[in-house]
């Protein structure tokens, strides 16, 4: 870093000087109550022919704008100026443990059942490839290696901030429960009654023990994939999906606000999207609380990216893709 220093002088008085500003801090006081000041006797006259600065008092404003001007300069002249201020500082965060397991070994223990680590010192670490910036994620973070996907139940709202798209997190797993839900290998802590995901962490006191920031960022690059080629390793995953067009191309939007809803509540919608050269399909599910909610769907071909998932649509399972941000969906 550069910095500099500055020391004007006046006469034989330093502006840094202690001398100097006392002597300007009473010149300042004095000038202000009108006792030292040069003009004084010499008023226009009030009227037509009277100066704006005199009519509405300023002269006096204005001389001491002036010598608070000087010491605005006395304030800067001793104090080091970082010419790179400017700058963002990156961020440090203490060390992290180092990952001795891939998310995808972690999702092979979990095919028989849920696994809950005792002390065993599983770590585990990703890049964070979700945003819940645009509102359409809700409370969990999702993390990719480049083995596979998994899903953090954090309970924490606007993560965006804590965890920015990009970030590698490491995961230390102890006390924490791994399980499948719906195709995606989720992260959480144990459930007390049987249910289809674990428990949120809930806070960023027990956030912070498992989820260690770093300050490593990358630009996520989406898995470039095809609606026929699908499979549960991907899972969980930021995909790149081409050629998709809705299904039946209506006029609609892509999810139902509080400000369009009858009720006033916000209605989540799942919109099917059929490949242009085959008849298989997959459904975008969005959030009524959506930035983009009311926007109206394009009919054209579109090339989408979203984290991929499973859900179930009239009791049957289907691929289901979640969009960060309206960013994510494109013409072709």
């Amino acid at each position: 870093m550069r910095f500099f220093r500055a020391d004007f002088s006046l006469g034989q008085k330093s502006l840094g000087s202690r001398s100097f500003q006392r002597s300007l801090s009473e010149r300042v006081r004095r000038c202000v109550e009108g006792v030292d000041s040069p003009s004084r006797g010499v008023r226009a006259k009030s009227g037509k022919g009277a100066s704006t600065v005199d009519r509405w008092g300023g002269g006096r404003v204005l001389r001491f704008a002036l010598l608070l001007g000087v010491l605005g300069v006395l304030g800067g002249a001793t104090v080091g100026c970082d010419f790179n201020a400017t700058e963002i500082p990156k961020q440090d965060y203490p060390v992290a443990p180092l990952p001795n397991m891939r998310i995808a070994t972690l999702r092979e223990r979990c095919a028989e059942g849920p696994v809950t680590f005792r002390a065993e010192g599983v770590v585990l670490a990703g890049y964070v490839t979700s945003s819940d910036r645009a509102n359409n994620f809700y409370r969990s973070l999702f993390l990719e290696d480049n083995s596979g996907a998994m899903e953090l139940m954090t309970g924490l709202y606007d993560q965006y901030n804590r965890y920015p798209l990009g970030m590698r997190v490491v995961v230390t797993a102890d006390s924490l429960c791994a399980m499948l839900s719906e195709g995606v290998l989720q992260l959480g802590l144990p459930r007390i009654t049987e249910g289809r995901s674990p428990e949120s962490l809930g806070s960023t006191v027990v956030a912070d023990r498992h989820l260690h920031r770093t300050s490593d960022r990358i630009t996520p690059a989406p898995y470039p994939a095809s609606l026929s080629r699908l499979e549960p390793r991907l899972m969980g995953c930021l995909v790149h999906l081409s050629h998709l067009k809705l299904d039946p191309a209506v006029d609609t939007t892509w999810a139902i606000s509080a400000r369009r809803a009858e009720d006033g509540v916000p209605h989540s919608v799942s919109l099917k999207f059929r490949a242009a050269a085959s008849r298989d399909s997959l459904y975008v599910t969005t959030s009524g609380y959506a930035q983009w909610a009311d926007a109206a769907v394009p009919k054209s071909l579109l090339s989408m990216v979203g984290v991929l998932s499973q859900t179930q649509i009239n009791g049957r399972a289907v691929y289901q893709l979640t969009l960060r941000d309206l960013q994510d969906v494109q013409m072709e």
